[in-house]
């Protein structure tokens, strides 16, 4: 194997992650999900039967903050990284100020701050763990003719958007939603007094000297592994059921999101909503277990009981919203809707979405499983009541 390659090797394990295996649209065909593809500015993602190919990757973070699976991790800007950042901030200022890289140089003259490859990469889950972690506010270095200009092209409409869930998140939690500020100057300065410190002690995402060699260390110890995989090829993967996250196993998001939530003693507005989607069955379900299966997080399950009956789960703190459900559900059954209580999100129960009993189909005697909405069978609500016809003929 030549050095250029292994170099290659070398560099390629910091590059941006991909899990295809909880994407959504990897796992069935009849998913509708296309966030990632909708905002990657190099339109370099494709998402392939079981494969989500990246290529042209610019490292902006724009698709790991719109997957709800954590199909994406970018190692150096992870929803985890910049908590932690934000925690060794707390230490020093009260108010943090965040900046696209695109603008460091400018802000880091003026402020000690938090360097991100884009302000649309901050997920409204981050903007709720740097608050968690004590800070009096979040100030975005944010100017909007310098991102129309940028390369990163729909940052800015993320950002935004990201901006205002991440506003509705500190309503729901009794936080005053304008401690999410915007600086377009950057003479202005946070009340707390943080601009004009050295820049020598700024907590950057994507440069640190003593991470840079943590890497690169860690790097070369992968490499083997790698290699190994180059001459080899990958470990064969046992055909079956697709693989999902370990049973309570959720994307980095979330867990951020839950390890705030508890830090600032949420439980105490357990019943206000939150910007999550809701699972509701609202329409036939024959317990066909298609959607539990097909579950990224194993959040939902269902239990086949004695004598016919069954019964249809959710973890709601691990339910990611993806929507994968409904798209893959026979019936439509299955809606979701913004609103989720944060009862049922900080819960460490499962919540019963429906139970099913054994019926007697009228139309063609058959014995089927099914909750209150269901009259007939599959068969006969698919065929439209015409089995006996059929039968007859």
């Amino acid at each position: 194997m030549d050095l250029e390659k292994i170099t290659r090797m070398i560099s390629s394990i910091n590059d941006i992650q991909v899990k295809s295996d909880v994407c959504s649209r990897c796992r069935s065909p009849h998913s509708g999900c296309s966030r990632c593809r909708d905002v990657c500015p190099t339109k370099g993602i494709s998402l392939m039967n079981d494969q989500v190919a990246v290529n042209r990757c610019i490292q902006c973070g724009l698709c790991a903050a719109v997957c709800p699976n954590g199909v994406f991790v970018l190692p150096h800007s992870s929803a985890g990284r910049m908590q932690v950042a934000a925690r060794h901030m707390a230490n020093d200022v009260t108010e943090m100020v965040m900046y696209c890289r695109y603008r460091a140089s400018e802000a880091k003259r003026c402020w000690q701050g938090l360097e991100v490859p884009c302000l649309g990469s901050i997920s409204p889950e981050v903007m709720v763990a740097i608050m968690a972690e004590g800070m009096e506010s979040i100030n975005f270095f944010y100017r909007p003719q310098a991102c129309a200009d940028c390369s990163v092209t729909g940052g800015e409409d993320v950002f935004l958007d990201n901006l205002a869930r991440g506003r509705i998140w500190l309503r729901t939690v009794g936080i005053e939603e304008d401690r999410l500020k915007l600086l377009n100057d950057a003479g202005q300065a946070p009340k707390s007094g943080v601009s004009g410190r050295p820049s020598n002690k700024d907590h950057l995402v994507n440069e640190s000297r003593r991470e840079f060699f943590t890497s690169i260390f860690k790097g070369l110890r992968q490499v083997p592994a790698t290699m190994v995989d180059e001459v080899l090829g990958p470990a064969h993967q046992p055909s079956g059921e697709k693989p999902v996250f370990q049973v309570g196993e959720v994307p980095e998001k979330r867990r951020v999101l839950l390890g705030a939530l508890n830090k600032m003693e949420a439980e105490v507005l357990a019943q206000k909503p939150t910007p999550l989607l809701q699972v509701s069955v609202q329409d036939k379900c024959y317990f066909c277990g298609a959607c539990a299966r097909l579950c990224p997080t194993g959040a939902l399950e269902m239990d086949s009981k004695e004598e016919g009956t069954a019964e249809l789960c959710i973890h709601d703190a691990w339910c990611t919203g993806c929507g994968l459900c409904a798209d893959v559900c026979f019936e439509r059954a299955l809606v979701l809707e913004k609103g989720l209580p944060l009862a049922y999100l900080l819960s460490l129960e499962r919540r019963l979405l429906d139970s099913g009993l054994a019926k007697t189909c009228p139309e063609c005697g058959d014995l089927f499983t099914g909750n209150a909405h269901a009259g007939m069978c599959m068969r006969c609500t698919m065929l439209g009541g015409r089995v006996e016809m059929m039968r007859e003929n």
